[in-house]
């Protein structure tokens, strides 16, 4: 909750990593969707500046993941803008 809408680089590496070094049958687990939310808040409120970040995410080796990571951000960054193109 410190670094919430910060977009801080460290941790969004940090939570990456993470999410890299997963094996298929560790990502099926409810508890990774919380590194999802962690990094979606990261990024909360910044809308484009999230965007580097999702590139990075798009080469998660777990498709499924990396396309529930992309969205949970995207709607992170963009939630409460008034963006209604892209939310």
């Amino acid at each position: 909750m410190i670094f919430c809408g910060t977009c801080d680089q460290d941790a969004a590496e940090a939570i990456t990593q993470i999410l890299m070094e997963k094996e298929e049958k560790d990502l099926e687990h409810s508890f990774t969707r919380i590194f999802a939310l962690g990094l979606g808040l990261l990024y909360l409120g910044q809308q484009s500046l999230v965007e580097a970040s999702l590139e990075v995410i798009k080469c998660l080796p777990h498709k499924n993941m990396a396309d529930f990571v992309s969205l949970v951000m995207e709607t992170c960054a963009y939630a409460g803008s008034g963006n209604v193109l892209n939310i």
